[in-house]
């Protein structure tokens, strides 16, 4: 049987435990990763709004504490996705890592975890 050829680096896929599959397109993982963080980069600033109203779903729905945790770590691991815009935070970006709970670690912006901040329940 064939094996599926990436579309991002043209290689065939030898294991599909290490694929990832969208859109009926089969990616090595590390490709599909790649791919993201390009478009994540390409897609410019977010707006404030858009990420206020991101933040307050998540807490709503529980997914994020109403409560900033009272260890906010800055951190120099870029690559992560930010937890309040959605976009990955670059080499030269100051990045924060909270750890709500156990086994939970979200990374931020700068910004976007002073939206958090502002977004939580007992400040409004």
């Amino acid at each position: 049987m064939a094996h599926p050829i990436c579309p991002r680096c043209a290689d065939p896929i030898a294991s599909t435990e290490q694929a990832k599959t969208v859109a009926g397109l089969t990616y090595h993982a590390g490709c599909w990763d790649l791919k993201m963080r390009a478009e994540r980069r390409s897609a410019g600033p977010v707006a404030e709004a858009v990420i206020r109203t991101r933040l307050q779903t998540l807490i709503q729905a529980g997914a994020l504490p109403g409560e900033v945790p009272t260890s906010v770590v800055a951190v120099n691991a870029p690559g992560h996705g930010c937890t309040g815009c959605e976009t990955t935070i670059e080499d030269a970006q100051l990045q924060f890592q909270v750890t709500p709970e156990p086994g939970v670690v979200l990374y931020f912006h700068r910004r976007c975890l002073a939206l958090w901040v502002s977004e939580r329940p007992a400040d409004r």
